[in-house]
């Protein structure tokens, strides 16, 4: 993948490809949970979120939030035990990727934490979703 093209994306376009990652990662592990399809669903919304704040407001009213949160049980059971360590660091790099920057000037932390998702997927031989 080219480092270069990602850079060249907004930070949303990078929210959504985070989001499209983590989700190539729970389907490719078996790892299915409403709480999960919630959070993708809402990192996606990013694409048409008009009011930012309203728009992180609603993501931490999910039972899935990432951020470090604890993961809830009857997900964290679902998660075989060789890829909660995985799971965990691309969840929480996955919602870092828009949030990071959201009230500050623009940073390198969101390509930062894209890079991590793509490592993550890369180190567990998951195929990157299309850009």
């Amino acid at each position: 993948m080219q480092i270069e093209k990602l850079k060249k994306m907004t930070t949303k376009q990078k929210q959504i490809f985070a989001a499209k990652c983590f989700a190539h990662f729970c389907t490719e592990k078996g790892i299915i949970h409403n709480s999960i399809d919630k959070l993708i669903e809402h990192l996606m919304s990013i694409e048409t979120a008009e009011d930012i704040v309203n728009w992180e407001q609603k993501g931490t009213q999910l039972k899935l939030v990432g951020r470090g949160d604890l993961i809830p049980e009857k997900i964290n059971t679902l998660i075989p035990q060789k890829d909660r360590v995985a799971f965990n660091e691309l969840l929480d790099s996955t919602v870092e990727v828009g949030i990071v920057d959201m009230y500050g000037e623009e940073t390198e932390k969101p390509i930062l934490f894209l890079k991590k998702c793509i490592s993550i997927l890369e180190k567990n031989n998951i195929e990157l979703p299309e850009i």
